[in-house]
């Protein structure tokens, strides 16, 4: 089984492009879900990536065959796949390096896939040690301290624009998301306590509640905006704020309009820019303001992640060597049962018996490996099988013992078939 995973990020696609390839993979989930050759299947998307994890017996070309739009997406399999994840899970990959809104949203896809059930073991390993991993780093000092994000850089230009302090404006904010919360929590962080929130979803009135938000409906919507001094907008989806809706909020508004776009695909329309008095802050501006970090701090995360990885990928390959030593004890099993079954039912075992039975487990535990061995005798991989056979059962043979004690000359009479070999 081989992990995959299908990228197409911000740092090498243009953020248009990263949101209708968001849309596309959700035409081809359940298709990908219900395929029997596919064992696991998870979909990240976030504001500027979307990802597709695959567990598999399949290679690339059999994935993109089922998927053609995945040709030009990067790819990344097994080790690379896990390293990739834990990369992106920890922030690494993010375009505010080292953001912690990333471990959320992986946690969330990873929730929703189980929901699914669309997760197996080896999916389900992965993502449970990545998050693991990500949820040490976001504890070192210097990430921690800045808790840095997509929101909080967006929110960093909406202040240095000086037209008001935060917690002094008119705040109303369009989303009911996981953007929508984080939104919130940074805007308490900065101590704005009064937030408007407009939603036309069945989530609203209890996203509303939950965050302490004065919930409005549609009627009142034009009218809020024009005594609305921040907009904020992680909505995401159809229909988008239009340049005639702003404009007609900025007949009867009295003063300037800062919009905060947090959507991938534009919740407002760009054209609005051009209004008098309206100022936009798109994810495309964001993207060129995010700050940089301090090396050691990215530094330490790197180590953390890398050391998570290896850990990880010990434990899978321990697991697979479970698997072959199953298998082994239920031979061994069914070769007791046989014998069991041929011993006396009422419970007494004559010696010479007991000692025929044992004689005839030892056979048959020794039937399989023997034909395997004359085999690959045959076929000219007797070395190979020695070899095998010297790491499961520590065979040393008797030359090599004497070799090591110092015979110059081996005795190869032992092995009459060695000239053959």
């Amino acid at each position: 089984m081989s992990l995959h995973v299908y990228s197409l990020a911000h740092t090498h696609a243009q953020l248009d492009v990263i949101a209708e390839a968001a849309r596309m993979i959700d035409t081809y989930e359940d298709a990908c879900a219900s395929d029997v050759d596919i064992s696991g299947f998870l979909i990240l998307s976030t504001c500027n990536r979307v990802e597709v994890y695959f567990s598999t017996y399949l290679d690339d070309d059999a994935l993109v065959e089922k998927c053609p739009f995945l040709a030009t997406w990067k790819h990344h399999v097994n080790r690379a796949a896990i390293a990739h994840l834990f990369s992106v899970a920890a922030g690494l990959e993010s375009m505010v390096k080292g953001e912690r809104e990333i471990m959320g949203q992986v946690r969330r896809a990873f929730d929703e896939a189980r929901r699914k059930r669309y997760v197996d073991l080896l999916i389900d390993r992965v993502f449970s040690a990545a998050l693991s991993s990500a949820r040490t780093v976001s504890h070192i000092d210097g990430l921690e301290s800045l808790g840095r994000s997509v929101v909080s850089v967006g929110l960093d230009m909406v202040e240095n624009l000086n037209i008001l302090p935060l917690h002094q404006a008119n705040i109303t904010l369009i989303g009911t998301g996981s953007y929508a919360g984080a939104t919130v929590a940074a805007l308490r962080k900065r101590s704005v306590d009064e937030i408007t929130s407009y939603s036309v979803s069945d989530r609203g009135p209890s996203f509303a509640q939950r965050h302490d938000l004065r919930l409005i409906d549609e009627g009142a919507f034009t009218d809020t905006l024009r005594t609305t001094d921040v907009l904020i907008t992680c909505r995401g989806h159809a229909p988008i704020i239009s340049h005639k809706q702003i404009a007609r909020v900025m007949e009867g508004h009295k003063g300037d309009l800062i919009i905060l776009d947090l959507a991938l695909t534009h919740d407002v329309d760009p054209e609005v820019s051009s209004l008098e008095g309206v100022h936009l802050i798109a994810m495309e501006d964001i993207q060129r303001n995010v700050p940089d970090v301090a090396i050691d701090d990215i530094a330490k995360a790197y180590d953390i992640v890398n050391a998570g990885v290896e850990e990880l990928i010990s434990r899978l390959k321990e697991r697979h060597a479970d698997q072959i030593v199953m298998h082994m004890r239920s031979q061994f099993a069914k070769a007791v049962e046989k014998e069991v079954a041929n011993l006396p039912s009422n419970g007494s075992i004559p010696v010479e018996q007991a000692v025929r039975a044992l004689h005839r487990l030892a056979n048959r535990l020794a039937h399989t490996p023997t034909v395997n061995a004359h085999a690959a005798a045959k076929n000219g991989d007797a070395d190979k099988w020695e070899q095998a056979y010297r790491d499961v059962f520590e065979y040393v043979p008797e030359e090599d013992i004497r070799v090591d004690a110092g015979v110059s000359s081996v005795q190869k009479n032992s092995n009459m078939c060695g000239d053959f070999l």
